[in-house]
């Protein structure tokens, strides 16, 4: 059990943690975030759930407050998911169930990458960008004017075209496209960039992607708005024919957490 609490704005010393003005632990403030584990992680977590308000307080000072309401609740999705409820290692849906009968944690998935190895990508012409950002659907809008098309080596046949689309407020988006033996089409992914319930588009884009041609993987961090306390980041590698995501996290819910939440994780294996 690991529990990290991070309140807005750095204090140094020790962090006392109350839950209905009762003195749970204290922890010094570290990169932001007070950090508990064991013990006293399971004790605080616990008392979470049938609490109020937590509080933290420095030197008598209280320097934030926390409703826990919907704590009880989440902890308890917390055990079903892992399959602790009903069992002694349960936060909340505890019960006579021994430790031994919690599952094993499922494996990451491993998927196949390649790197790009030498060699210069293949670059296309100018008078094929604008037909390519109108099959993108991206004709009617405007894009910054460093926002540039980039031409990335994959492997010995493809190459990975990024197209600007759009220029927003605070970032841009570029569509992805590959480019094999002359043919350009939209780039294959096997989870889709902002798969979370949208309707995949035509052509698939990204939020100011990067390329690492060191790792072969293909990195995007979108911001749900311009303070970056909601969004996603994502990253795939190209397994000779298509992306494969190794990593997912994001946040929905725009409510000032420095904390995203992990979908997703992959171990790329290198041929």
């Amino acid at each position: 059990m690991t529990i990290a609490i991070s309140p807005v704005g750095e204090t140094p010393g020790l962090i006392d943690i109350l839950i209905d003005r009762r003195l749970m632990g204290s922890g010094a403030m570290r990169d932001g975030s007070i950090h508990l584990t064991g013990a006293t992680a399971e004790g605080l977590a616990r008392a979470m759930a049938n609490g109020r308000v937590l509080t933290l307080r420095a030197r008598r000072r209280i320097i934030a407050t926390i409703s826990l309401g919907g704590s009880s609740a989440a902890m308890r999705y917390i055990d079903a998911e892992q399959g602790r409820a009903g069992g002694v290692t349960a936060l909340v849906a505890r019960g006579p169930k021994s430790a031994a009968a919690v599952p094993g944690a499922m494996a990451v998935p491993r998927v196949a990458a390649v790197r790009p190895g030498r060699g210069k990508p293949a670059a296309l012409h100018a008078d094929q960008i604008e037909p390519l950002r109108a099959r993108a659907g991206c004709a009617d809008y405007q894009v910054f004017e460093d926002m540039k098309p980039g031409f990335h080596r994959l492997d010995g046949h493809s190459t990975l075209v990024l197209i600007p689309c759009i220029g927003g407020a605070y970032q841009g988006s570029y569509a992805i496209f590959v480019a094999t033996d002359g043919r350009v089409a939209p780039a294959p992914f096997d989870i889709l960039p902002h798969d979370e319930g949208a309707e995949p588009a035509p052509v698939p884009w990204l939020v100011f992607p990067e390329w690492d041609p060191a790792e072969g993987s293909l990195h995007s961090v979108a911001k749900g708005r311009g303070l970056g306390d909601c969004g996603e980041n994502q990253n795939w590698v190209w397994d000779g024919s298509r992306f494969r995501m190794t990593h997912y996290d994001g946040l929905q819910a725009c409510r000032m957490s420095g904390s995203w939440l992990t979908h997703y994780r992959a171990e790329p294996v290198y041929k």
